[in-house]
């Protein structure tokens, strides 16, 4: 598959330009320059919506279940694993 790609004199393509002669130093091909950004690209939107996930799920306030849970928790790591730590 080729995939062509023009380039102006806007600053950020400017900025792609360098970033292809950087890959060229460092003995990389354009292919692999654009499929390394590809999976960055990739990998960042995977991050946004996991957190966007979270975000979700964590928006609702705490049940009263999940808040002594949460207290009961705290209490027993403070006894069992800072007792250790000492």
């Amino acid at each position: 598959m080729w995939i062509k790609i023009s380039l102006s004199q806007d600053p950020t393509e400017r900025a792609a330009m360098k970033s292809l002669e950087t890959a060229k130093e460092y003995h990389y091909s354009r292919s692999e320059l654009f499929t390394l950004a590809a999976k960055e690209f990739l990998e960042k939107v995977k991050s946004k919506r996991l957190l966007e996930a979270l975000n979700d799920a964590y928006s609702e306030p705490e049940t009263p279940e999940e808040t002594s849970l949460r207290e009961k928790g705290k209490k027993y790591y403070s006894r069992k694993v800072l007792k250790r730590r000492s």
